[in-house]
């Protein structure tokens, strides 16, 4: 009713709504530039959206020529040393595992930070048996470095899930197998884990 808004209240009510609504504009946006971007800003390595669209490429890719192919999901253990370092030096253990990582890595294979010291890695032309051993050999690697951060020493260990594609697979369960065996190795700790 005309009666109860003055000319003032009106013009308020005007303003939040523009301002609610440019906010609004801006956050989609935001979101749009997130969503298109493929990697992962703090790493250099591809994140989530650019490791999902990759995987769904060579796992066709791997169908059509019989080409195996397996996902590695490598996390990096937690401990109570590590649980009190700040993100700066926790970034710097996750950057020190994955120049160790990518030491190893073929060009054509793929690596992806997804969040929360967890890893992706496609690894193209290998079944689970090369994957395996591949794997193993990265454990040890990390296991045995030692890394120095602020003048303290570390040495981490990481859990790892490998699956091999199957033809009556899709590139989502084949991320959900590796994920799956992840948490396996996760409860036994600086372990691999075959999806079987």
């Amino acid at each position: 009713h005309l009666g109860t808004l003055t000319q003032q209240d009106i013009s308020i009510a005007e303003t939040l709504g523009e301002q609610a609504g440019t906010l609004i504009e801006q956050f989609r946006t935001s979101e749009m530039m997130q969503g298109g971007v493929l990697l992962d800003y703090a790493t250099g390595s591809m994140n989530r959206t650019g490791f999902d669209m990759r995987m769904r490429e060579e796992f066709a890719r791997a169908v059509d020529y019989q080409v195996p192919l397996t996902v590695c999901l490598v996390r990096i253990d937690t401990s109570r040393a590590l649980s009190d370092l700040s993100n700066e030096q926790s970034q710097h253990i996750l950057s020190h595992v994955l120049n160790l990582v990518k030491a190893q890595l073929r060009d054509y294979d793929v690596i992806a930070h997804l969040g929360e010291n967890l890893l992706a890695i496609g690894l193209i032309g290998y079944n689970s048996q090369q994957a395996q051993m591949w794997t193993e050999n990265i454990r040890g690697k990390i296991a045995s470095s030692i890394i120095e951060v602020d003048g303290r020493r570390f040495s981490v260990t990481v859990s790892i899930g490998v699956a091999e594609a199957t033809p009556r697979d899709s590139s989502e369960t084949l991320f959900a197998n590796a994920l799956q065996v992840l948490g396996r190795s996760e409860k036994l700790t600086n372990k691999v884990t075959v999806f079987a």
